[in-house]
């Protein structure tokens, strides 16, 4: 009945384990939040005597994702207490996506039934699948300037790509119309991400603990389980992306720019990947301690056996990631700025004739192949780092065993009360901070913020088992068990959930049971107060496009009512600027989910066929204000159709050629 803080079971050395058992009924009564659908509970080995060593060793059929792994205990026992303690080592290497069929290329599907997550009906698009990946390439994903439509005419995506092998100056020579779906003559200009990822992270984990008890007297003893783990992992992910939504700027008065225009987040738009800076790289380290200590005992009063427990639990886990690869936008801004070609000096410098700026050298992004600019992106990468920290701390108090003796067998009471703090923080790199009106940061567009909050809950609970009848016919045993919780949340108020739950045995070989019971979960720290980050989701249509003004709607703010707008990123299969952050960041209110749960179960356990035993169990649970997050279609969606609590999560642009383009949408979570 302890709450394991991180809910990792990996956390828990497998040799400290003795069981595990599953309540596969709704629990809250008991457990109280997040017990919708049952719990699992691991039983630690206890008085064990002894020692023990196990390893293994496995490897795939492709000769790589290797593991291996050792763990070692012992125990021992005596007429005082006990005390075990042990090791455990594991270690993983990584699998590249590449080396399997089926995840070595990047496949795209989108489409709708019709409504939106939130059953709001729209109109239903046919799913649609593409191979290709990412539209930003190697080789540049431009918008084509107004000026240079000409050149490429019939142009359905509205976008060029630089040719191969070509320095990108030359407009009419060095591009080709942009291809979002290819065939088998014309392949697609999209980047095939998948294959440079990993499917099998390395992963390295290291875990001690200590169990054990003292007996203080012959009815009172002392307890304490201590964890300790510690595990690295390491990811590698494509190079980074290089785009005009994360901040870049590219003047138009660039020696390198052939194109005349700026390419900005209020300009034209500019996509590349940074493949010559190479793939992003990234570790995690993660620590996490787990302590439960107390008192426990037996007394009788009334003559009936009753025991009865005291104790703290603590737990914290702390992770840190560090993410290499990454451009330093700041840097490359300066050096994609305007520049001219010094006659004196015969180089092309930063600045305007007369005006040069020191320290500072031009580069050309529109060939990321040339090698001054491959030396430029590799200057300009930097490191980052993120730290997170939970806490949670218990106090809690248990007492449960005989009430009376009842006709068909003994009443059973237990009753309890905890209060429980849960505290959460991150840190994160100053490069990687997202600034909360551009929606950029330094380093592109892993953008994201700190994170801290906290709750407490003081709950109290009561759980009645009364056997009702014995020995009649047909009713061998009938049983009925009564429970509530009783919650006080900090961040949302209070709860209470009860619990009924009947057995019935008409013969001793048959049990029917059943049990009805609230149930609920409380929002975490995380649900309430994370702080914007950076998506990049993707839009199947645009209630906008083709929008005339009439009817007026509350999702088209600064889109011409001329009938003209297309939605650049729907029409190009591109991903849109997305933010996801928390309720408390886009002044929203989260509450608990809400449900009731029917458990039917039937076990036949026959006696004239030892070591048999037979069962079957159905059940329902209804749950309403469902914690979920509104994906940016549904967002769209939801203000469009008059649900304007929405609508300021949807951001546009108020004038410029991209005059009612999204310019970002906020993702959130909420109750449904």
């Amino acid at each position: 009945g302890h709450r394991f803080i991180g809910a990792n079971p990996n956390d828990i050395p497998a040799n400290m384990i003795e069981r595990i058992e599953v309540l596969t009924d709704g629990a809250s009564s008991v457990y109280g939040s997040d017990a919708v659908a049952g719990v699992v509970n691991f039983i630690l080995r206890s008085e064990y005597q002894g020692a023990e060593l196990t390893a293994n060793y496995g490897i795939s059929d492709r000769d790589d994702g290797a593991q291996r792994g050792y763990q070692f205990a012992f125990g021992q026992t005596s007429d005082k207490g006990s005390i075990m303690a042990g090791i455990s080592y594991n270690k993983t290497d990584q699998a590249l996506a590449s080396h399997r069929d089926f995840s070595k290329t990047s496949v795209s599907l989108y489409g709708t039934n019709g409504f939106s997550s939130f059953g709001q009906l729209y109109g239903a698009q046919t799913p649609q699948g593409y191979i290709g990946g990412s539209a930003a390439s190697p080789y540049g994903h431009i918008q084509i300037p107004d000026a240079f439509a000409d050149l490429f005419p019939n142009c359905q995506s509205g976008f060029i790509a630089r040719n191969p092998g070509t320095n990108g100056l030359n407009v009419a020579t060095d591009y080709h119309c942009y291809v979002n779906n290819g065939t088998p003559t014309t392949p697609t200009d999209r980047y095939n991400f998948a294959s440079v990822n990993l499917i099998m992270t390395p992963q390295e984990r290291t875990g001690v603990f200590v169990n054990g008890s003292y007996r203080l007297s012959d009815r009172i003893e002392a307890y304490a389980a201590l964890m300790h783990n510690k595990a690295a992992s390491a990811f590698q992910l494509a190079p980074a992306i290089y785009l005009t939504n994360a901040g870049v700027v590219i003047s138009a008065d660039s020696y390198y720019n052939p194109f005349g225009v700026d390419f900005a987040p209020d300009g034209a738009e500019f996509d590349a990947r940074l493949a010559t800076l190479g793939n992003r790289r990234g570790a995690y380290g993660v620590n996490d301690d787990h302590a439960s200590t107390g008192f426990r005992g037996a007394f009788d009063a009334w003559g009936q056996p009753w025991n009865w427990e005291a104790g703290l639990d603590y737990g914290h886990y702390a992770y840190t990631n560090n993410t290499e690869g990454l451009p330093n936008i700041d840097i490359l801004n300066r050096e994609t700025g305007p520049s001219f070609f010094d006659s004196a000096t015969g180089s092309v410098r930063c600045g305007t004739p007369g005006h040069a700026i020191d320290g500072c050298t031009p580069i050309n992004v529109f060939n990321l192949d040339d090698p001054d600019t491959i030396a430029a992106l590799r200057r300009a990468g930097a490191p980052a780092s993120t730290a997170y920290f939970q806490q949670e701390r218990v106090v809690r108090a248990d007492l449960h065993g005989s009430l009376a003796d009842l006709p068909a067998g003994t009443a059973q009471l237990a009753v309890g009360a905890s209060y429980r703090e849960e505290y959460t923080r991150s840190t994160v790199d100053t490069s990687l901070v997202i600034n909360h009106d551009t929606l950029t940061c330094t380093l592109g567009s892993q953008c994201t913020s700190a994170l801290q909050g906290g709750y407490n809950v003081r709950e109290i609970y009561a759980e009645l088992f009364v056997p009702l009848l014995r020995d009649l016919p047909f009713v061998h045993a009938l049983n009925v068990t009564l429970g509530d919780r009783y919650s006080d949340y900090s961040s949302f108020g209070t709860t209470s959930n009860g619990k009924l739950a009947l057995e019935w045995r008409p013969v001793e070989d048959l049990l029917l049971r059943g049990t009805v019971s609230d149930v609920f979960r409380a929002p975490n720290v995380t649900d309430i107060f994370s702080g914007p980050q950076s998506s990049s989701p993707l839009l199947s249509h645009d209630p906008c496009d083709g929008y005339t003004g009439n009817p007026p709607n509350p999702a088209c703010v600064h889109v011409p009512t001329d009938s003209s707008f297309r939605n650049n990123d729907v029409a190009g299969q591109l991903p849109v600027n997305g933010i996801f952050a928390g309720p408390d960041y886009a002044g929203l209110k989260l509450g608990p989910e809400y449900g009731r749960s029917y458990d039917f179960g039937i076990v036949y356990d026959p006696n004239w066929l030892e070591g048999v035993s037979l069962s079957a169990d159905a059940w329902r649970i209804y749950i309403r204000n469902n914690i979920t997050t509104v994906n940016a279609q549904s967002v769209l969606d939801l203000c469009a159709a008059g649900f304007t609590t929405y609508c300021p999560l949807v951001r546009r642009v108020a004038s410029g050629p991209d005059v009612g383009q999204i310019q970002s949408i906020t993702e959130t979570t909420v109750n449904h």
